[in-house]
């Protein structure tokens, strides 16, 4: 959409430290996964699985997994945002 092309432009190369650093991350990985470029939003989301964000990105990769057509990797990756 024109949304996620807006935010892939705004943070196209974006380095801040931190948390704020880790949100751009989760913005562009959703961004992407909107854009259709759903192996590289994945990868960007799965940075963020062992920090403070672990369970919202996790939340946003099942989303994005539902959208894509693999609701089996979707509902095992919400079982484990309920766990966490």
């Amino acid at each position: 959409t024109s949304d996620s092309a807006a935010v892939l432009a705004a943070t196209e190369g974006l380095k801040l430290p931190g948390e704020a650093g880790s949100r751009v991350t989760m913005l562009r990985g959703r961004a992407l996964c909107w854009s259709g470029r759903y192996e590289e939003g994945r990868d960007l989301l799965r940075l963020l699985l062992d920090g403070p964000l672990g369970a919202e990105a996790r939340f946003h990769l099942a989303n994005h997994a539902v959208d894509a057509g693999r609701k089996d990797a979707a509902i095992e990756t919400l079982r484990r945002v309920w766990a966490d």
